[in-house]
């Protein structure tokens, strides 16, 4: 608290992106999408322009919102599943906007943070699909034509794709796995790219076909 016969002239008081960051943390803490959206569409509105750590929070904030609700609801009533519809339009809009900004370039935690909603979704195609379309978009990136000129993609790591590999354990589908595994060793034999498979890669595919229960699993 300042008096306000004390306020310097020369402060300048407007909010600025770090401002709105924190504001925005706050929301993405509880899951408060509906106030997260609020003070972004208030922060464009002030001529302020988001950078990775805003888009990256605002993301995290989808994120959050669909695990609480996803823990809190035992069964998936018709207005929960108009809800979700209507996040997934939004957080992919939110990153199609993030993927187009000339400013900001998605990085492992935007990736995760997609990742991560898919999942809660309950939807590990769209999360792999999604993990495929960056790595292809990497690729294209960093190719030497000029016709493209294009902007260089982080390349998804390893981890990420562990992730996605993990989660097809939850709905028993080895195969799944599998053929991701078989996608990181044709990324990195056609392309070069640093995804060739780990020991830490074949114990989670191992894993994955002891918990199935698949009468092929031994």
């Amino acid at each position: 608290s300042v008096v306000a016969g004390e306020i310097p002239n020369h402060v300048n008081w407007t909010p600025c992106v770090r401002t709105w960051n924190t504001l925005l943390s706050g929301c993405m803490t509880q899951g408060d999408i509906r106030r997260a959206k609020q003070f972004w569409l208030r922060m464009k509105k002030g001529g302020i322009e988001p950078d990775i750590v805003s888009y990256n929070t605002l993301l995290n904030c989808y994120v959050r919102s669909s695990n609480r609700r996803r823990k809190r609801l035992t069964n998936t009533s018709s207005i929960s599943r108009s809800q979700k519809g209507k996040e997934c339009v939004e957080i992919q809009e939110m990153f199609e906007a993030l993927f187009q900004d000339p400013n900001v370039v998605p990085n492992q935690i935007t990736y995760l943070s997609m990742i991560n909603f898919w999942l809660n979704q309950g939807s590990p195609e769209r999360a792999e699909l999604f993990l495929l379309n960056m790595t292809r978009h990497h690729q294209q990136s960093t190719q030497n034509d000029e016709t493209i000129k294009k902007r260089v993609v982080l390349l998804p790591d390893r981890s990420l794709f562990h992730k996605v590999m993990t989660s097809w354990m939850r709905y028993k589908a080895p195969k799944k796995a599998e053929k991701l595994l078989l996608k990181m060793a044709e990324f990195s034999d056609d392309h070069g790219f640093d995804l060739r498979p780990t020991t830490e890669t074949y114990n989670r595919l191992l894993h994955c076909w002891a918990k199935s229960m698949k009468l092929e699993s031994g």
